[in-house]
């Protein structure tokens, strides 16, 4: 019963949630991954049509504008990233002292939810915006259909 009541007592687990939008937090969560998955299919899909269309090579060389569309899905998916990894810094800093006054464990409360999501959202922007830009390396390092 004293459990309960110092529970009552210590207010909502996530008082800050309201500085930060859910939606958008979830938003920055699996943005990234799904602009990833966007740039991989459709970068795979374009060049390895234009390239091979058949059993055999077509040409040693892009046709013309491949290269320059096959950029701009990869700058695209890093602005993705780098959106996800801008909003989460700053959800993060809105809600970095979300339970601070709290001296109980937060895997037992449940506490810093807003705050939880937020680092792992930065963490997951982050790792998919550097998968895509040493995935973007392939363009400039290989200009044919080599």
């Amino acid at each position: 019963m004293a459990e309960e009541a110092s529970l009552r007592h210590a207010g909502h687990p996530a008082p800050h949630r309201d500085r930060v939008s859910m939606g958008w937090l979830l938003a920055a969560l699996f943005a990234p991954p799904i602009g990833w998955a966007l740039h991989l299919i459709t970068n795979y899909a374009l060049a390895s049509r234009s390239c091979y269309p058949g059993d055999v090579p077509q040409s040693p060389t892009w046709p013309e504008g491949l290269w320059a569309l096959l950029t701009a899905i990869d700058v695209l998916s890093l602005a993705i990233s780098l959106a996800a990894i801008v909003f989460a810094y700053r959800a993060w800093q809105a809600s970095i002292r979300e339970m601070a006054q709290h001296e109980s464990p937060m895997v037992e409360t449940g506490e810093d939810r807003t705050r939880f999501l937020a680092i792992w959202a930065l963490l997951i922007g982050s790792l998919f915006f550097l998968t895509v830009a040493s995935d973007s390396a392939a363009l400039w390092i290989l200009k044919t259909c080599s």
